[in-house]
């Protein structure tokens, strides 16, 4: 089963959400929650930095993984 993990080394884990994993009809993957607004993200995939963004002043946050093959991978979302 695919292995998803949110960790924050200034935030708590509760601050942070993520909501959806979402597929375009290209497969083109996009990651969405919500946090502290201004909280820096990294989104790793097997321990490899796959995209960054921050949380908005809405406090929704979304990364885009577009260059992502299909397979199974370790998410990580860190703050």
């Amino acid at each position: 089963m695919p292995e998803v993990e949110i960790t924050g080394r200034d935030v708590a884990p509760a601050a942070m959400t993520l909501d959806s994993i979402t597929y375009s009809d290209q497969g083109d993957v996009s990651l969405a929650g919500h946090g502290a607004p201004g909280a820096r993200l990294r989104a790793l995939v097997d321990g490899q930095e796959m995209g960054a963004g921050a949380v908005a002043d809405d406090t929704g946050w979304r990364i885009d993984l577009p260059d992502l093959a299909r397979g199974v991978y370790a998410l990580r979302i860190e703050l």
